[in-house]
């Protein structure tokens, strides 16, 4: 029993190494088959281990996979123990991958938020082109041709619309002028 508290105070310094570790068990196999589970969590010591947990014990490969624990998703990775090349445990260390999942969550958002900026802004210049390239100025065609309307036969679009060029509403406004 003393060794079992030793080697539980000895896993809890190790798991004090790195803030990842969330949960350290060791695997033991017994005189008739059955595997105890010694670990971090008290709760767990003597209790029998799960056929996958111990299964490093018979194969003598490592193995891991994501799981949950607690409500996290963690990698779980386990190993088997040898001491002078034969298998004499085996061990289960619990990762936790929030670190992973928050730099996924991140990227994902920084690949949505990038391309929907990019469109609002698109969208904002291309207003802004719309309103100061064609719709102001046929503002300024339109209060000229009330102003035509109602007798004034010297309304002129103001503004320097001489030399249209390419520019097909300068053009127009020449023309009305």
């Amino acid at each position: 029993l003393n060794d079992v508290f030793q080697l539980q105070a000895h896993i809890r310094e190790v798991m004090k190494l790195d803030p990842t570790i969330l949960k350290v068990n060791v695997y033991l196999p017994g005189s008739e088959g059955e595997v105890t589970v010694i670990g971090s969590n008290t709760f767990t010591v003597g209790t029998g281990a799960e056929s996958h947990d111990s299964a490093p014990l018979l194969t003598g490969e490592s193995d891991s996979e994501e799981t949950e624990l607690d409500g996290e998703t963690v990698l779980e990775i386990s190993s088997p123990v040898r001491v002078n090349g034969e298998i004499v445990a085996a061990l289960g260390v619990y990762l936790s991958l929030a670190a992973r999942e928050a730099a996924l969550s991140a990227l994902t958002t920084r690949l949505i938020a990038g391309p929907v900026i990019a469109v609002v802004l698109i969208a904002i210049l291309g207003w802004l082109a719309l309103r100061l390239f064609v719709l102001n100025r046929l503002q300024f065609m339109v209060r000229a041709g009330d102003r035509l309307a109602q007798g004034d036969m010297t309304s002129r679009v103001a503004g320097g619309w001489e030399n249209p060029g390419r520019d097909e509403m300068a053009l127009a406004i020449n023309h009305f002028n």
